[in-house]
């Protein structure tokens, strides 16, 4: 099944010079596996800042995962990510449900139960039918863009085409979503899908009043079932106690602060110098406290020991596309693994704390990762010359060649194109670095003869499921906002994924993922050089603190200031 683009920022570029102070130290990293500040003070406001601005407050169409973390405060789901440090964050949990559901049909039903005493913020029960219709609106792609398409693609009939309830109005709703009463709700889907809490998981999967639903307006004034409301969605966001929540129906947040606010849509300058003075406490989007130029924050000893460099999930990589000559023949691909130069590929991107070097195209932060280096890139990270000229020899270019690497337009994606260039005429591969803002128009790709395209991408949740499908599905490469920029359209591929997707159990998909990364190194369609890290910092009085590996943010449920 298809997976459309993950519109995320992901870790923007570290400089690891010396500045003065006598640093940089080295980042703390206590919240990766321990908690910071324990503490249970309740009181206060926890105030947030970011570069990245908000796309929606509307649980069916934001995209952007530090929304979503945000929005945990504000709408519940019937799983969620477990609050807790280290890999059991990306283990699931019930938050709506009594547990983590039952399937049947080989993994094609699912059956969650609600818990009882959950109210919207009006006093109104939360019932199956809220956590329906939430879904069924986010069919209504017309009406409300942009959310992850993942629920609509496993329960979409298409016997019984369905477009949302606007269009719809008269209809009963979605035929594969049945609620046999208020705590019982039953997901009938058109595939086996093993991971379907995953998606769960999403807050397009939230509870949404049909009553107070106000359409495309809905995220100006979202009804919420969490712990706060949104008192104001302006320039600057505004999160209230809900005097209807019971922690006693939650045993996920622990809604220590007051009030949260939440100002988006700053420069890096301007974030740093409210963290540095105190006006701020955190910032959650993937970007950390870093941007392309020297910081601070690793100049101070305390500062640094207050930092965490973890896994974003994100990956680095070069697609090579072999609808561009002289890359269809794979020994040509190939000398581009081997002349390559990873360490000088990380240093681009900022050194040691950008991230750390990727030997294969699936990520170390997700579920069921397993070390695989096919091409010996973590042995040889400089480059093995001697076989990239081999391979040359082998394509019929023994003198090497000239090619274009599109980037995107920013200076480190520049400096990330000056660096494989600089490796790649070793072997006398002469690349001219190409920025575009167009790589995912395969036209234009071909057009301008980028054969070359340095890239990243995020999972949408710390699973397989939620990476590969973009990247490698022959059936989505898009004419416009392309993400399978290396073109990978081969049967073996595809079949390979079909099968992990459709995958009766977890473990059985899990190694039919793990043929699909040996099976796209095979064929050297990519040269994957970083697995993403960022840096994130809080101030002394953020307590509870832990970075949540299924967001690869600080965790805002269980967060509180003293």
């Amino acid at each position: 099944m298809p997976r459309l683009p993950l519109v995320l920022v992901l870790a923007a570029a570290l400089t690891a010079g010396c500045t003065s102070g006598g640093g940089p130290y080295r980042p703390g990293d206590q919240g990766l596996d321990g908690v910071r500040h324990a503490s249970t003070h309740r009181g206060g406001t926890l105030r947030i800042v970011d570069q990245v601005a908000v796309d929606s407050l509307d649980p069916g169409r934001s995209y952007l995962p530090h929304v979503w973390n945000l929005m945990r405060l504000y709408t519940r789901t019937l799983v969620t990510f477990a609050p807790a440090p280290g890999a059991g964050g990306r283990e699931l949990v019930p938050d709506l449900a009594t547990d983590l559901g039952t399937p049947s049909r080989g993994a094609r039903t699912w059956t969650f139960r609600l818990r009882d005493g959950v109210r919207f913020e009006d006093g109104s029960p939360v019932t199956a039918r809220d956590v329906k219709y939430g879904i069924e609106r986010t069919f209504a792609t017309d009406v409300l863009p942009g959310s992850p398409p993942y629920l609509r693609e496993v329960l979409t009939d298409p016997l019984k085409p369905y477009t949302g309830p606007y269009s719809e109005p008269d209809r009963l709703g979605l035929d594969t979503v049945r609620t046999p009463d208020d705590r019982t709700i039953v997901f009938d889907l058109n595939q086996p899908v093993p991971d379907f809490p995953y998606l769960l998981q999403l807050p397009a999967a939230a509870p949404v009043p049909q009553a107070g639903d106000t359409g495309a307006d809905y995220g100006k004034q979202p009804v919420s079932s969490g712990p706060y409301v949104v008192k104001e969605a302006g320039r600057r966001i505004v999160l209230a106690r809900n005097p209807q929540w019971d922690p006693a129906t939650d045993p996920v947040r622990t809604a220590l602060p007051d009030t949260v606010t939440y100002t988006p849509g700053l420069s890096a300058g301007q974030v740093r110098k409210a963290l540095a003075d105190g006006h701020a406490d955190l910032t959650l989007s993937a970007s950390g406290v870093w941007d392309e130029k020297p910081s601070a924050v690793l100049a101070d000893r305390d500062r640094a020991a207050g930092t965490d460099n973890p896994q974003t999930g994100g990956l680095r990589y070069v697609a090579i596309d072999a609808h561009v000559a002289p890359f269809g023949t794979p020994s040509c691909r190939r000398a581009v693994l081997y002349a390559a130069d990873l360490t000088a590929l990380r240093k681009a991107r900022g050194g040691e704390y950008a991230g750390d070097l990727a030997t294969s195209m699936y990520p170390p932060a997700l579920a069921g990762y397993r070390a695989d280096d096919p091409y010996g890139l973590a042995a040889h990270p400089g480059g093995q010359l001697a076989r990239a000229r081999e391979e040359l020899r082998a394509c019929g270019k023994p003198g090497g060649f000239a090619a274009k690497v599109g980037v995107e337009d920013s200076a480190a994606a520049r400096a990330s194109g000056e660096a494989l260039a600089t490796a790649l005429r070793r072997v006398g591969i002469r690349l001219t670095v190409v920025p575009s803002v167009e790589l995912g128009v395969p036209a234009t790709v071909h057009r301008e003869g980028l054969g070359l395209l340095v890239a990243s991408w995020s999972a949408d949740y710390p699973a397989p499921s939620g990476f590969f499908p973009p990247l490698v599905d022959g059936r989505i490469i898009l004419a416009r906002g392309n993400t399978n920029l290396a073109e990978v359209d081969s049967p073996a591929v595809n079949a390979t994924l079909g099968r992990a997707l459709s995958a009766p159990t977890l473990a059985a998909g899990t190694a039919q993922w793990q043929a699909l990364d040996r099976l796209v190194m095979a064929e050297a369609r990519f040269l994957p050089f970083l697995a993403d890290r960022t840096l994130l910092y809080a101030s002394p009085r953020v307590t509870n603190r832990y970075v949540s590996a299924g967001w690869g943010q600080y965790d805002l449920a269980r967060l509180g200031v003293e």
